[in-house]
């Protein structure tokens, strides 16, 4: 969620205000399950729910949380728009926090499970 949260506050001011459709709502984290079905290591992906694309033909949705596919254009920009990535900083500036979080969190389970006795 660390990254997640730090995801939504740089995006924040790219969303259009004036339509219920935002990238913000849209950063998900999602377990990688092949990964750790191919090699066993604990893997979880950052992204926006919807994709990149919409397909040729297919109508933009509208509505709270509907796709966003531009947010691609925002995160790698165009040959005639800079690009104001959130994503790729997101994650660089919050490795040691999640890090640590992941490395701390079954510890504190731990301590709680010992001072209350039982284990959730």
């Amino acid at each position: 969620m660390i990254m997640v949260r730090a995801a939504q506050n740089k995006i924040e001011p790219s969303d259009d205000p004036s339509t219920d459709r935002t990238i913000k709502s849209n950063i998900v984290i999602q377990w990688n399950n092949r990964r750790f079905k191919a090699t066993g290591d604990l893997a979880f992906r950052i992204g926006v729910r919807g994709g990149a694309r919409i397909k040729k033909g297919q109508a933009i949705p509208d509505g709270k949380n509907a796709a966003t596919p531009h947010w691609r254009l925002l995160e790698f920009g165009t040959k005639s728009m800079i690009a104001k990535p959130f994503l790729r900083p997101a994650m660089a500036d919050n490795i040691q926090p999640v890090t640590n979080a992941f490395v701390d969190g079954p510890e504190k389970l731990i301590d709680r499970a010992i001072r209350t006795g039982k284990v959730d």
